[in-house]
């Protein structure tokens, strides 16, 4: 099963190569290593695509997460639930964990690592 890496620009999706590989990764880390003796576990799913000139690795959640957002319709039920039911969210909705997403050879011969720093907010 062929599978395709994309980026996603403006709302858009690009595709930039076929996989011929997906790895899933489930993973535990601390959301602060500086605070060790109390520190907060967190959990998340990343993917590792290898096509046949450029890799991507990236968060489930946070692949989700974009992909949602870049639906006009998706995102709007999104905010509605916000509104509607905080428990709705916690159990049924994507949400942004790592941002990280690392791109070998692409643009060839280059090395994007994207990470988001700020996050956006939400009224309740």
């Amino acid at each position: 099963m062929l599978n395709t890496l994309s980026v996603f620009a403006q709302n858009t999706s690009i595709i930039i190569d076929t996989t011929f590989l997906k790895c899933e990764y489930k993973t535990l880390y601390y959301k602060d290593t500086l605070k060790f003796k109390d520190a907060i576990w967190m959990d998340d799913e990343f993917i590792l695509q290898i096509g046949t000139k450029i890799s991507k690795y990236y968060s489930k959640n946070t692949d989700e997460y974009e992909r949602m957002r870049s639906d006009p319709d998706a995102m709007a039920a999104f905010n509605e639930a916000i509104k509607t039911s905080i428990e709705s969210i916690i159990m049924n909705l994507p949400a942004r964990h790592s941002t990280l997403v690392i791109y070998n050879n692409y643009p060839k011969g280059k090395r994007i690592v994207q990470v988001t720093i700020v996050y956006g907010q939400v009224e309740i």
